[in-house]
């Protein structure tokens, strides 16, 4: 079976074999600390970054992150992210 892999407009991915249509690519969610910011960091499945409070509900206070020369990213552990009770 031959695979083929694209980049779409929004900057997704996609990938389409001869038997199938396209399907997006899922990405593995993944957890950071900004250690400048004090603040969780989330790419979700998509590929979105995220800057998360930390409150009980800091994802429904996400706000976009974007990476600067300031920003000190340490990734965090894959078990931290039932804690932050994400939607995915």
């Amino acid at each position: 079976m031959m695979m083929q892999v694209n980049w779409l407009e929004d900057g997704h991915l996609m990938e389409s074999s001869e038997e199938d249509r396209p399907s997006p690519i899922r990405r593995r969610v993944a957890l950071y600390v900004d250690r400048t910011t004090r603040q969780w960091v989330v790419r979700d499945p998509v590929g979105d970054w995220w800057s998360l409070p930390s409150t009980d509900d800091g994802w429904m206070h996400r706000a976009p992150f974007e990476l600067s020369e300031d920003s000190e990213l340490e990734s965090v552990p894959r078990h931290y992210l039932s804690m932050l009770n994400l939607p995915f």
